[in-house]
């Protein structure tokens, strides 16, 4: 067969004999491919770099920075594997952006992990296991969610989301004769507001009390052997639209009314410990239930579609400087967007009587 002068060949497996044109095809493919992968690099990079600015600054003035700023954690994963492409392509501004991007995120997630502040203060006392569930007004199963959390044997059973068709599932699955002190205030059938509190132990003075035009429970709880706690349980506005403001307000007034050492906060903050608001509120003096230090919960929303898993965990259990957290976890939300939270906590004992 003739072989055309043009034609790009190598004889003989000689690469020396390849002709210059093909050289040149080669290294001109090679050099789009490389430019073309860091152009989509940089993009990639710029993008997360957005992201990571928007957690940084944390303004909380909309809906989308509210959004970014929660799933932080999430939206910075590809960082990783632009870290790796970038050592590949020996791309070395490249590769100084994407490790930064790792690192902020790697600090992003720090938070979660942070250890119980109180541990080491706290005397050994006796154990209570607390439940927080939002059982979701138009939950249609909120039987499943109460009855796994009775068969755990919780001593404390706080929810919100509350409406007046609740209150038979209530009242069958955590009976007064099981639960006999309670504070139950349904809603209508909107429920966003409605409440409820079932104790094994006696509650003392259960008040209920607004903030920024959503109710809000404080009590406190006797347990034998123990030194009285106070219990707040909490539900907040969604961070949405007109709502941030009450939302930032809310968190704000739930942390001036949480004093005292021997304290207790469950329920629903909407919102993550990437938020600066509520990152405030947690601080160094609360010990955080879900953090994985004790071993605690993943996400807890939205969890009300099988194929997708939760994403962020908005619902907490925080316990003050004289309580111990021991463990918590997670249960499935069976017909709620919420998946429900428990934790066992460790309380200071009562001084012993001559």
């Amino acid at each position: 067969m003739a072989l055309s002068v043009h034609t790009p060949v190598c004889l003989a497996g000689d690469l020396g004999g390849c002709e210059p044109r093909l050289w040149y095809n080669v290294w001109m493919s090679r050099s789009r491919s490389a430019t073309t992968w860091t152009d989509v690099g940089w993009v990639l990079g710029i993008a997360l770099s957005g992201a990571a600015v928007v957690r940084a600054v944390r303004p909380e003035r909309s809906t989308v920075d509210i959004a970014i700023t929660a799933a932080t954690p999430w939206l910075l994963l590809p960082s990783g594997a632009l870290l790796a492409g970038a050592l590949l392509a020996r791309r070395r501004h490249l590769t100084s952006l994407a490790t930064a991007l790792v690192a902020y995120q790697a600090k992003c997630n720090r938070p979660w992990a942070r250890p119980p502040v109180s541990a080491e203060k706290v005397v050994e006392g006796p154990q209570l296991r607390v439940a927080f569930a939002n059982v979701w007004r138009s939950n249609t199963d909120v039987e499943g969610i109460l009855a796994e959390l009775a068969a755990a044997e919780h001593d404390v059973v706080a929810l919100a989301e509350v409406t007046d068709h609740h209150l038979d599932a209530i009242e069958a699955v955590l009976p007064p004769s099981t639960y006999p002190w309670r504070k139950v205030e349904p809603d209508g059938p909107d429920g966003s507001k409605g409440l409820a509190l079932v104790s094994r132990f006696p509650l003392e003075r259960v008040e209920k009390w607004w903030t920024r035009g959503h109710p809000q429970l404080d009590g406190t709880v006797l347990v034998p052997g123990a030194l009285p706690f106070r219990l707040l349980v909490v539900h907040t506005w969604g961070p949405v639209g007109y709502q941030i403001r009450s939302w930032r307000a809310q968190l704000v007034d739930i942390a001036a009314r949480a004093e005292g050492q021997r304290t207790v906060i469950v329920g629903d903050f909407n919102a993550t410990l990437q938020h600066r608001s509520f990152a405030r509120l947690v601080g160094s003096r609360w010990s955080n239930a879900g953090t994985r230090a004790f071993g605690g919960w993943g996400a807890t929303w939205p969890a009300n579609r099988w194929w997708r898993p939760a994403a962020l965990r908005i619902d907490h259990i925080l316990a003050g400087p004289e309580i111990s957290v021991r463990s918590g976890r997670a249960w499935r939300a069976r017909g709620s967007d919420h998946r429900p939270v428990s934790a066992v906590l460790r309380l200071p004992p009562a001084p012993e009587t001559p």
